[in-house]
């Protein structure tokens, strides 16, 4: 319910002011060493079109599914892929345009975005549970390792998400209250861009909606009744903000056909979207990737380190508030509001193992604040309750302290080891250094021409040297034997060619390529490889001793000339 002791306006210039001190010490806790590790592939995709969007030699993303157009003079991004809206891109482009586009002009944009998302989720907590609640669940998502590792870095825009999330939430939940017409289109069209974000946004509100409806069906009916007043503002907000999408509509459903077709033939796919719901939770799963080289198909082999608490008291929580909340209602005391966080969490996270393909970290997190929430709720409630005796209630006071701190203090350790994981590697793989280092040193020297024969070198390298010329085929090399039957590049002896070893490797030619390579000989190939800081193979450059042309059709070879 929402409270009704509300502090005082001073009170909470107060909280807003603890809040603040809080969000930022969290935000310099991961804030170190930021150009550690390298930068990822997915946390470039969306910054690139910012960049190309203010240069005056701007090129459109090449990216399939991708759309742009011509605006004031740049190329405007529209959509990064089917599936994906340029939001991000679009925040980015005032922050490049003051800002130097560098990795930790990236990576502090994104966590300033998920600090702002944090403070939306506390206060709208804190209008419907009231205040104690929201400074537990303030504490579990400023030290919970995964939302600060991943606003950090950023996949799938999860910064953006959370705004849009929270902040449409707290719109809503106040212009229904107070029927204001604006907040309720305010908040409509934050849901709507959460959509344009990311489609899969869709599962967070489907989640939410029939929590609603479930938890309280008065004021569903209510909203029915008075649909002019309160449901027309928020449906006009949401397609406004989701409008860049509904006009994709048809890439979005070709690309989710192509998704379900996909995982029709994936096994495992359960198994992994649980091990990824309980790696998201436990804080875990960043170092997990970092220490498998970026690559989620290996991620999940036996875990190392410490994991934290915070699936635990989630499903004990959980437990524990459907035991109280029968109670209450046995009692013809209905708690609504604490039954539609508890069903919303549930509902979301079914809802996310239902949907195909949504193996990552950045779908998981769509479940974001619910968990939080869920174990706030559940602790003050215990330490609340009522008691038979002062020592009874003195007791469950203080276990329900000790569930807060040791869930904070062991997403604090969890955090802590994953920046000893970052500086002691510099990221390994598909995530380490060495690849933007290499892009700045190619860039350097005499002319060069990167070819990216695998995922994951284009984007950071662009992103680290704007003087080197990067070409990335992977995507025509996708295409063989459907559009097109055979790719032919020509090369000089300063072309550098970029593969992942087995088992980094993405895309099946990049190995296939090297095996090549390897078999031409010493005389004729220079192939060089680039180790992390710990001595441990990040990816391989190859060069030909001379001008050729190089042709793929069932396999590769070349042409010297």
């Amino acid at each position: 319910m929402i409270d009704a002791t509300d502090d005082p306006r001073s009170r909470a210039w107060a909280a807003a002011i603890v809040f603040i001190v809080v969000a930022f010490a969290s935000i310099a806790s991961v804030g170190r060493d930021l150009d550690s590790p390298g930068l990822y592939y997915d946390e470039v995709i969306q910054a690139e079109p910012a960049i190309q969007f203010l240069a005056d030699d701007g090129v459109p993303s090449a990216i399939p599914g991708a759309r742009t157009v011509r605006l004031f003079g740049g190329w405007f991004p529209v959509l990064i892929q089917p599936y994906m809206g340029a939001l991000k891109s679009q925040v980015l482009i005032p922050v490049f345009a003051v800002f130097a586009p560098t990795a930790a002009t990236l990576r502090i944009s994104t966590m300033v975005l998920a600090a702002i998302g944090v403070l939306f989720a506390a206060l709208w907590v804190r209008r419907i549970l009231g205040a104690q609640v929201a400074w537990v669940t303030t504490l579990l998502l400023v030290s919970d390792a995964s939302l600060l590792y991943v606003a950090r870095h950023d996949w799938g825009s999860f910064s953006l998400g959370l705004v849009c999330r929270c902040g449409g939430l707290l719109l809503l939940t106040n212009g229904w209250i107070g029927r204001s017409a604006a907040r309720l289109f305010a908040g409509g069209l934050l849901l709507g861009l959460g959509v344009y974000n990311k489609i899969d946004f869709g599962v967070f509100l489907v989640g939410v909606v029939l929590a609603w409806a479930a938890s309280m069906p008065r004021a569903l009916a209510a909203g029915v009744r008075d649909l002019r007043s309160r449901g027309l503002p928020v449906l006009l907000g949401a397609v406004l903000g989701a409008a860049p999408m509904i006009a994709g509509a048809a890439g979005v459903l070709s690309a989710t056909r192509n998704v379900v077709r996909r995982q029709a033939q994936v096994d495992g796919d359960w198994s992994e979207k649980i091990h990824t719901l309980v790696a998201t939770l436990d804080g875990s799963y960043f170092q997990k990737l970092i220490l498998a080289g970026g690559s989620f198909e290996r991620m999940f082999d036996p875990s190392r380190g410490v994991q934290g608490l915070l699936g635990l008291a989630f499903l004990v929580g959980s437990g524990g508030l459907c035991v109280w909340l029968w109670r209450e209602r046995r009692r013809g005391q209905p708690r609504p509001v604490e039954t539609f966080v508890l069903l919303a969490a549930w509902l979301i996270a079914i809802g996310l193992l239902l949907t195909p393909r949504a193996v990552r970290i950045h779908h998981a997190l769509n479940l974001y604040p619910f968990p939080h929430i869920v174990v706030a709720v559940a602790c003050v409630r215990l330490g609340a309750g009522r008691s038979r005796g002062a020592r009874v209630a003195s007791f469950r006071r203080g276990l329900a302290a000790a569930v807060v701190f040791l869930v904070v203090a062991f997403n604090l350790a969890v955090a802590h080891q994953t920046a000893a994981t970052i500086v002691r590697t510099g990221g390994k793989g598909r995530w380490s250094s060495a690849i933007g280092d290499f892009a700045v040193e190619l860039g350097a020297g005499p002319p060069a021409v990167a070819v990216g024969m695998d995922w994951g070198f284009a984007g950071p390298m662009r992103f680290a040297s704007r003087t080197l010329a990067i070409v990335e085929p992977i995507w025509t090399l996708r295409r063989m034997g459907r559009s097109i039957s055979e790719w032919q590049f020509d090369g000089t002896r300063q072309t550098v060619y970029l593969v992942f070893e087995e088992p980094l490797a993405v895309f099946g030619f990049a190995p296939q390529f090297l095996a090549f390579a390897e078999g031409l000989g010493s005389d004729r190939v220079s192939i060089q490889r680039h180790v992390d800081r710990e001595g441990d193979v990040a990816f391989l450059s190859i060069r030909f001793a001379g001008p050729h042309r190089l042709i793929y059709r069932d396999g590769f070879e070349v042409q010297w000339k």
